[in-house]
């Protein structure tokens, strides 16, 4: 089964963990659940693959190299996106 959009487009996860195995498990979790899942490792790179792409539902680490999980969030254009935020 693939999760899509009512559209039709496929939706897509952004993982951005810094935790090789945590990645790889959500990763393989959300890709048998049929999401397309872009996944990095890195503050920098999340907030480049959200810009560059913007996707369905980011999955963000708080604590990441080079930029932490809040400033990839408040810079990803995610604030303005979502009506509500758990953080």
């Amino acid at each position: 089964m693939t999760a899509k959009r009512p559209e039709g487009r496929q939706e897509t996860v952004l993982v951005v963990e810094d935790d090789p195995t945590l990645r790889l498990g959500l990763t393989k979790a959300l890709r048998s659940d049929g999401y397309r899942v872009v996944a990095v490792s890195t503050g920098p790179e999340g907030l480049e693959a959200a810009l560059a792409e913007p996707p369905d539902l980011l999955i963000l680490d708080v604590m990441l190299p080079g930029m932490n999980g809040y400033g990839c969030w408040s810079r990803s254009g995610f604030v303005t996106r979502t009506s509500r935020s758990s953080c």
